[in-house]
């Protein structure tokens, strides 16, 4: 079955100078091989393009250089790793997305496309960034023939390749495949894909000869023959693509057009919103129904936000998840467009939950995507509340540690609020850190006795409903063991989580450690844990 099947390892498939030494080499073969070394970085975009698909291995271990904790959720936070990601979801002639596999027993997975609308290269880690620049691993030593010196930061090399992803993506999408609204959409989230990589964004601007929004359309290839004044061929609104691309000086001349040439009220409602499709763009994250002000919260700059409010877009439209552009800046990370809105709004309720999840913003904020820090502390001095229970029962802290790039930092600032709420009472603190999801409707309740009964009848022991088996009545921590996370795992445990409380099907952390994983750094710390609170004598 293999006899035609070709691997390609991204570390062993490439010359690696810190394996000689230049002395046995020589200084020409050295040369050479750190020569081969940055082409080979550079060809795997190339690489990840051509494959079926790409496997990630993230088991859960610790660095046997850097003695630290390393799962999914720190490859997540690797800025070489990411660009791997990306060049799977911008590939123009890949068949199928990458396979996860976080363990020996656990079900892989084929990761969404999406995933990159929620991490960022340029916020992600780079050792030469961790390391100030200074040569410090064996690999350096050799290329800089054992002299202690500066080195080049890796952040504009991948910018530079990720930038020629995402062009030859759109060129494909235009040029090949002829969809010019996807094209157009891979264009104005650019920046977005882009952001915290020192990239200069092109601001468009107007001159004596041409408009700004003229010149965004040429980018956008916009035709006067299949394209309409407000709507593409597509129905997705010229506003829409500048809001989203944040091009400031595009919008406010379609804002001035808009009030001189429409008069009428519906329809200046209808373009000022641009509405997204009720069925979205699911590969990019996109909802259906979303709106100019939700895409302004979500990916633009406070002054377009502004820029729309002062026009009269209306701050609570929902797209069809349910979510309200407050909601949705929450999702997104946007601490500063949040900002802005309660200035606008300074009687706004930051607690206000949508109809289909029962989510508020401090839950956008905490069950998706990185870097939420800042988020969920300007939503915090707002007034957010931590106490809120979703439709399918979560809580606060389970949407921390249950969020794929949850933050060990964010996990102790809610630890730190809930033992200030319980004023110290170790008691009320263990009972918040092992609370247990409760569904708290009909359907949840439904889905979760669904569940549960296909996979005790053997019907459904991997997947989905495997997963939503799992969740029924379960704990913080047995979260955090799912996803083979031996940082977090350690920081409940020292606050007092319990291993042995029970999930709805009857099984502990120590269990499920053992159908998920095993993960054996993940056992020891559950072990340690444990026997520590019984010799302190806690109470849990």
């Amino acid at each position: 079955m293999l006899k035609r099947t070709y691997l390609w390892i991204d570390w062993f498939s490439m010359p690696q100078p810190g394996a000689e030494k230049i002395e046995v080499i020589g200084e020409v073969k050295m040369a050479k091989i750190t020569s081969n070394g940055s082409k080979a970085i550079r060809s795997i975009p190339a690489y990840v393009e051509r494959s079926d698909f790409i496997m990630i291995l993230v088991p859960s271990l610790y660095h046997e250089d850097r003695k630290v904790p390393t799962c999914y959720r720190t490859w997540r936070r690797r800025g070489w790793c990411l660009l791997e990601l990306y060049a799977a979801a911008m590939a123009r002639d890949s068949s199928n997305p990458p396979l996860l596999v976080r363990s020996e027993r656990g079900t892989p997975s084929w990761m969404s496309p999406m995933e990159v609308m929620k991490l960022s290269i340029g916020q992600a880690d780079f050792t030469c960034c961790q390391r100030n620049h200074i040569i410090t691993t064996e690999t350096q030593k050799v290329m800089s023939g054992g002299e202690v010196k500066k080195i080049p930061c890796d952040k504009p090399v991948a910018g530079s390749i990720l930038k020629k992803l995402i062009d030859a993506k759109i060129n494909h999408l235009f040029n090949a495949e002829g969809n010019f609204v996807m094209a157009r959409l891979h264009s104005v989230l650019k920046h977005w894909w882009m952001r915290g990589l020192r990239e200069e964004e092109k601001m468009i601007t107007s001159c004596h000869t041409i408009s700004a929004v003229e010149t965004f359309k040429k980018m956008l290839r916009w035709s006067s023959k299949e394209d309409r004044v407000w709507f593409d061929r597509g129905d997705l609104g010229l506003l829409m693509y500048a809001v989203a691309a944040n091009q400031a000086n595009a919008v406010k001349e379609l804002l001035e057009m808009l009030k001189r040439d429409v008069k009428d009220k519906d329809e200046y409602s209808r373009i000022l919103e641009s509405r997204i499709r009720d069925e979205g763009y699911v590969t990019l994250g996109i909802p259906g129904g979303t709106t100019t002000l939700s895409a302004a919260m979500m990916l633009a700059s406070p002054k377009i936000v502004s820029m729309l409010l002062e026009h009269g877009a209306n701050a609570d439209k929902v797209d069809t998840m349910g979510s309200d552009p407050f909601l949705q800046a929450s999702l997104f990370g946007r601490a500063d467009n949040l900002q802005c809105w309660l200035q606008s709004f300074k009687d706004w309720d930051v607690n206000k939950v949508d109809i289909r999840f029962g989510g508020c913003a401090m839950n956008k904020a905490l069950f998706m995507g990185a870097n939420k820090l800042e988020t969920v502390k300007v939503l915090l001095d707002a007034g957010a509340s931590l106490n809120y229970r979703t439709f399918s029962g979560s809580s606060a802290l389970i949407n921390a540690i249950d969020n794929e790039d949850s933050d060990p930092e964010v996990v102790k600032l809610i630890l730190k609020k809930v033992k200030s709420e319980c004023e110290e009472n170790l008691s009320k603190v263990h009972k918040h850190v092992n609370f247990k999801s409760k569904s708290r409707t009909l359907k949840w309740k439904s889905i979760y006795f669904a569940a549960k009964v296909l996979y005790r009848t053997g019907m459904a022991k991997k997947g989905l409903m495997r997963s939503i088996a799992l969740w029924s009545g379960t704990t913080p921590l047995n979260y955090a063991v799912m996803r083979g996370d031996v940082e977090i795992v350690k920081i409940l445990l020292k606050n007092g989580a319990n291993p042995f409380v029970q999930n709805d099907l009857g099984m502990n952390a120590f269990e499920i450690c053992d159908r998920c994983g095993p993960y054996p750094s993940i056992k020891k710390a559950l072990t340690e844990g444990h026997n520590y609170f019984e010799r302190q004598g806690a109470v849990l």
